[in-house]
């Protein structure tokens, strides 16, 4: 039965041993995962030469979380026999990989962790030998070990392409930097030091120092996140590789005092950053600028100069003669949880750019009444800003949106007003949009008028009771997620709309109370017979005229129990009125 398995996760148990022909049969075996037994040892009583000799498909091993012996060796033996062996995930111990995984010619990728609930790693040096058994690595990642030296010859002994350096709490940012000496003019591509700080100082500053190293590597990805760093000095910025096609900075403490995106403008590659997570608490600065702001909208002259036109476009040509200085191959800007910073973009203008995706999610751009969205922008995330208000044309006609995350704000007031469609006109190539959890209790007739290439809508978390909007223009549309609203009635046109898109729609209308009444039977016959695809099936409720809520089970049966029960009302009225008639006679 098993002789064909090509992944195997025995992880997490509480294996105490492993017969040596336990893999025997196990021949095209390509991933095996036995991390986390905490009863198995590095010794040659739980792994024996032979226990791997059938697995010489084998391509992945994990072998973390198990010995909590630091004066053990890696099981070597056992390893040799895994001649095809690429990736290897193992605990770090106090020592070096010895002789016997010297042969293992394809072993590229070595990832040495303490993960929970272990916690066991006790590497605490990387010597000038360390790879000199692994002369075939090319990338290693090495994270929560109490490492605290690092001997730059050891990398010149290995040609990594990859390292990746994580929540070592012995070794610093800084001197991770100066170890890179033992890189220049490698193959280096991509490097990642992620909360490397023995300091207890809230703030960081990077500058000439820590690049002086970084010139000559030809690096392709950096990711510095989750390292306290505040600034990036203009030497440091400048002395970065040309060659640099991805910068991650998640998760610091960068103000907008000096804007990353147009310090790292002189990097022809660039083509993505990713700054989220930053300036959780308003710098000096800014809190300067708004309580100005403040006093200027609250005193009386200058409220009278401030809002004259004149000066408003007098601001306005002010921003634009100054446009913000972008990488001009830049393409994808993540700036999740950076207050202001989308601000700042949406009302500045930008130097020729390709930029064309945006992540503001978690910004708290609180209003977008003013300021717009740069013409070359395809995809943009506004999800989680607590929006209140939206200008009617915040979306310009000159725009190349395809994507459109405007989840869990707080647009149904002005969604509700919109009666003439006028805040999605302009979004004809829009083909995602995500309006859900927005508290929407209205959309107007004509509110997606102007949504042509829509292939996806979701509109669910809000409360709508009435579902009157015209979907007919959108003949593409693929999927509508209505689910958890409180829809109690679809109007004839809206089916009419939906019928004639047909079965290539699917829509999901889980966990709202449809009505199973005789005045709304046309509804539930409707979604019986319909040829959209209606998901979720066994999730759809049913509201009853006393308020009690069920689920509706089998929607054809549901509807001939509710046309019996219809009829006999019917027939029950129609006796009435007679008697009243004759008796009445």
């Amino acid at each position: 039965m098993l002789v064909n398995l090509t992944s195997l996760d025995l992880s997490h148990n509480a294996l105490h041993f492993i017969e040596s022909g336990a893999f025997r049969k196990l021949e095209h075996l390509r991933t095996l995962d036995l991390s986390f037994n905490k009863m198995i040892h590095y010794t040659v009583k739980y792994f024996p030469i032979n226990l791997f000799t059938s697995l010489a498909k084998l391509e992945e091993l994990s072998i973390q979380g198990l010995s909590e012996d630091h004066d053990l060796h890696y099981p070597e033996a056992a390893l040799s026999q895994l001649v095809n062996l690429k990736s290897l995930k193992i605990d770090g111990l106090n020592t070096t990989f010895g002789s016997g995984v010297r042969s293992l010619k394809h072993l590229h990728f070595v990832t040495i962790t303490s993960s929970w609930p272990t916690k066991i790693c006790y590497l605490k040096t990387i010597n000038s030998t360390f790879f000199i058994n692994l002369p075939y690595l090319k990338k290693l990642e090495i994270s929560f070990c109490p490492i605290s030296q690092v001997d730059p010859l050891a990398y010149k002994k290995v040609n990594l392409t990859s390292l990746s350096f994580s929540f070592l709490n012995q070794y610093d940012l800084y001197k991770a930097f100066d170890d890179l000496s033992g890189f220049q003019n490698s193959s280096l591509k991509n490097l990642t030091f992620i909360h490397l700080y023995l300091s207890a100082m809230p703030c960081r500053y990077l500058n000439s120092a820590q690049a002086k190293y970084l010139q000559n590597i030809a690096l392709e990805v950096l990711d510095l996140s989750d390292n306290r760093l505040a600034l990036l000095g203009e030497d440091f910025a400048s002395s970065l590789p040309q060659t640099l096609r991805i910068l991650i900075l998640r998760n610091n403490r960068f103000s907008l005092y000096g804007l990353v995106i147009t310090q790292v403008s002189h990097l022809m590659e660039l083509t993505e950053i990713d700054i989220s997570i930053q300036n959780q608490v308003e710098p000096y600065f800014v809190q300067e600028g708004l309580a100005a702001r403040r006093y200027m909208e609250t005193s009386v002259d200058a409220r009278n100069i401030i809002h004259t036109e004149s000066t408003k476009k007098m601001l306005h040509a002010r921003v634009q003669r100054v446009p913000l200085n972008l990488p001009p191959n830049l393409r994808v800007l993540k700036a999740s949880q950076y207050y202001s910073l989308g601000t700042i973009l949406l009302h500045s203008s930008w130097n020729r750019t390709k930029l064309s995706e945006i992540d503001f999610s978690k910004g708290f751009l609180t209003q977008w009444s003013e300021g717009h969205i740069h013409e070359t922008i395809t995809k943009i995330d506004l999800s989680e800003n607590y929006c209140k208000h939206i200008n009617r044309t915040f979306f310009q006609s000159k725009n190349s949106l395809i994507y459109l995350n405007m989840h869990n704000n707080a647009l149904g007031a002005d969604f509700a007003e919109d009666n003439d469609g006028a805040i999605l006109a302009e979004l004809a190539n829009l083909k995602y949009l995500d309006i859900s959890y927005n508290l929407i209790y209205k959309l107007p007739s004509e509110f997606f008028k102007g949504l042509t290439a829509l292939e996806t809508l979701k509109l669910s978390k809000n409360e709508l009771q009435t579902l009157n909007t015209t979907f007919s223009q959108m003949t593409r549309l693929r999927y509508l997620d209505l689910s958890r609203n409180s829809i109690v009635w679809i109007s004839e046109k809206v089916r009419n709309d939906l019928d004639q898109i047909g079965e290539q729609l699917s829509v999901d209308l889980t966990l709202n109370p449809l009505p199973c009444t005789c005045a709304a039977i046309e509804i539930l016959n409707w979604m019986a017979n319909t040829k959209v695809q209606l998901q979720k099936k066994d999730f759809l409720q049913c509201r009853f005229e006393n308020g009690e809520i069920e689920f509706i089970g089998d929607l054809e049966q549901r509807v001939s129990s509710l046309k019996r029960i219809c009829a006999s009302k019917a027939l029950v009225i129609v006796i009435c009125v007679a008697s009243m008639v004759i008796f009445g006679d």
